[in-house]
């Protein structure tokens, strides 16, 4: 009942702004935890970003597949996050699958693997994927190359060494490219050089150097770059002198 209260009434970022309802925008998407009390129809339609989290508890509740079965079919649905569960496997794709609008997914610490990013890429209306921590490869990010509308992909947090980048190179939507804290080094140079449509670029804590820095600055549309902790200072000062319009991370 307070859920369906809030979802109603909004909240407002400041005083006096008109409020924001609940579940309208990716700032404050519906957050759905297991055991939750059925929302009605009519709050769903209005629904576009949804994310499903487990229950701190106590006790702690994990949130499962079955659980997300409460979108199948919902044409308003464009954003949906899935947090913190081993709970979650590869068969929730196939409900994300039966959403006809759907251009954001978020995974975070689920069992999402290779064979559900395989069926991911069946979804020809995502245009930002986002996997964090999950036990996946560089074979499964390579199938996500098959998307028509990809603009934005983050895999942080994965056991991934860049090979993808021989598939990525065929996205040719794709701006914006994450590899934070993965398995990444130099042996990415080649492939890196090769991806000229990106804008955006995180490669901050991977074992990259100024080997792969100079295979960037072939990258002539490369807006913005994020090297924290990885290449050393020298290296990328000598970078940015080369390249003084790109925005890295500070500099």
């Amino acid at each position: 009942m307070l859920l369906a209260i809030a979802l109603t009434i909004g909240i407002a970022s400041q005083p006096g702004q008109i409020p924001i309802p609940i579940g309208i925008d990716e700032i404050h998407p519906l957050v759905i935890e297991p055991g939750q009390p059925k929302l009605p129809e009519k709050v769903w339609r209005h629904i576009q970003f949804v994310a499903f989290v487990s229950s701190l508890g106590p006790p702690v509740t994990l949130i499962q597949d079955a659980d997300v079965d409460v979108l199948k079919g919902r044409a308003n649905i464009t954003s949906v996050r899935l947090v913190d569960s081993s709970g979650i496997t590869d068969k929730v794709v196939d409900i994300l699958r039966t959403l006809p609008n759907l251009k954001h997914v978020e995974f975070e610490e689920v069992n999402i693997t290779d064979e559900g990013l395989r069926k991911l890429a069946t979804i020809d209306s995502l245009e930002r994927v986002t996997i964090c921590d999950c036990p996946i490869s560089d074979a499964g990010i390579g199938y996500l190359a098959k998307l028509p509308r990809l603009k934005s992909l983050a895999v942080e947090q994965c056991p991934i060494f860049g090979t993808c980048l021989r598939q990525l190179e065929q996205a040719k939507s794709l701006r914006k490219l994450s590899f934070s804290e993965t398995n990444v080094d130099d042996g990415i140079a080649g492939d890196i050089a090769k991806m000229k449509q990106l804008t955006d670029l995180d490669l901050s804590y991977t074992d990259i150097t100024g080997r792969t820095l100079t295979a960037l600055i072939k990258l002539k549309r490369l807006e913005r770059l994020n090297l924290r902790a990885s290449a050393s200072l020298e290296e990328i000062d000598a970078f940015h002198r080369r390249r003084p319009q790109l925005y890295i991370n500070g500099w």
